[in-house]
């Protein structure tokens, strides 16, 4: 560069006396020149910084700092330890979900694909039969996952959000993960969330973003391993002698036995290890994870059916004329509040339409007073009295259903 300088002050014949001068103003006129262009580069990059921060911060006020603690209070209400003595009776988790997703549902604009993605698989059980009965509560809570993963991208980029706050956001990643993992172990969310509630066990040092990107892409992992494995099974039936000794081969060279489906226990196993420090709080959770009952109400002799922890209980009816008459106890064994309206019973014939609520003769009778819509708190009890008209006696076959609004469950049947 400098030497650039001379050949252009020696093609300009300056005179040797003044060329000390003109070679320092041109070096300051060069260095004010690159230094305009560094200041003025780096000024725009910081424009653009703020311009981001101004952005993200938008979102997070938009989007997600309205309900974030909503979203902890559904986490923590739904799996507390101590439901039916620490929370207030009138607390209802389930309105609180859908609180969180009305306003999902009205600030999509500010939501991210994956966000919107996971909205829509939600959605979609409003007129979609979850035929498993578990699988759509797996989704709502894939949806709140989601949400927490992208409101810590965006309280990084934007410091919304001090090392505290990402943190709890960090823990409630990895108890939304470990009840999805439940869930699909259980059979039945309500089971997992009962598993769940001894989180209290779990390593305060482990509840980190670290942990839970290894559950995640552990259990990933083995369900690609589940499935390669259910096709190995199948070539091992199969009549081709190569492709079954393939499938011998690759099954007993690759598979370990967290790979198999009926060892899940083993992968509970391994999870409870990410989890917890001490080996006999480890080994107790385990334990009790192969006993399914430990976590769930196993029915008796008189029990009928039970939706979400409500039991029916002493399932009699008669019937007078066209008309049949349910009497029904119901007893709430959850750790949570049950909603429960008459109009969620339906009594179905056998190829034949509904039969007709009569909304006058139905109620719920309690404390010496009759309800057509009842709250039943943790372990209370109540009597149900449910008329129906239209009965048909040359109908071979009558079912009684309860609608939580997911799926129709069959309580009762006569003949």
């Amino acid at each position: 560069m400098l030497q650039g300088i001379m050949g252009i002050i020696d093609s300009l014949s300056i005179p040797d006396a003044y060329r000390p001068a003109v070679i320092t103003a041109s070096a300051t006129l060069l260095g004010a020149f690159f230094g305009a262009i560094v200041a003025q580069y780096f000024s725009h990059r910081m424009t653009i910084r703020r311009e981001g921060q101004k952005y993200y911060k938008e979102i997070y006020q938009k989007l997600y700092a309205p309900i974030l603690f909503d979203v902890y209070a559904y986490i923590d209400i739904y799996t507390h330890f101590r439901r039916g003595h620490d929370i207030n009776h009138d607390v209802n988790e389930d309105e609180i979900y859908k609180k969180i997703l009305r306003h999902i549902e009205s600030n999509l604009m500010y939501a991210t694909p994956k966000i919107i993605s996971n909205f829509h698989a939600v959605k979609q059980y409003d007129y979609q039969d979850d035929l498993s009965g578990f699988n759509y509560r797996i989704t709502e809570l894939e949806l709140l996952e989601q949400f927490l993963l992208e409101l810590r991208n965006i309280a990084r980029k934007s410091n919304s959000l001090d090392d505290k706050g990402l943190g709890q956001i960090d823990r409630n990643l990895i108890y939304l993960r470990v009840w999805a993992i439940f869930t699909d172990f259980f059979g039945d969310s309500n089971s997992a969330a009962n598993a769940l509630s001894y989180k209290f066990y779990y390593s305060r040092r482990k509840l980190t973003h670290r942990t839970y990107r290894k559950i995640k892409a552990y259990f990933k992992r083995s369900t690609l391993k589940y499935s390669i494995y259910k096709l190995c099974l199948a070539s091992k039936d199969s009549r081709n002698k190569l492709i079954r000794n393939l499938g011998n081969y690759v099954i007993k060279n690759f598979f370990g036995k967290y790979s198999i489906v009926e060892h899940q226990s083993e992968n509970v196993e391994h999870l409870y290890k990410m989890l917890i420090t001490k080996r006999a709080d480890r080994e107790e959770l385990v334990k009790d994870m192969r006993d399914p009952s430990r976590y769930s109400y196993s029915p008796t002799t008189d029990l009928t059916h039970i939706v979400d922890n409500v039991l029916f209980l002493s399932m009699k009816y008669q019937i007078i004329d066209k008309t049949v008459i349910y009497n029904i106890e119901l007893v709430n064994h959850g750790m949570r509040a049950a909603d429960i309206t008459i109009n969620q019973f339906i009594l179905v014939g056998y190829n034949v339409s509904r039969l007709v609520l009569d909304q006058t003769n139905s109620f719920f009778l309690a404390h010496n007073q009759k309800f057509t819509e009842y709250r039943l708190y943790p372990n209370e009890k109540v009597e149900l009295t449910l008329t129906f008209n239209g009965y048909d006696e040359k109908n071979i076959e009558y079912t009684l259903y309860f609608d939580d609004s997911k799926k129709c469950y069959p309580i009762y049947k006569h003949f």
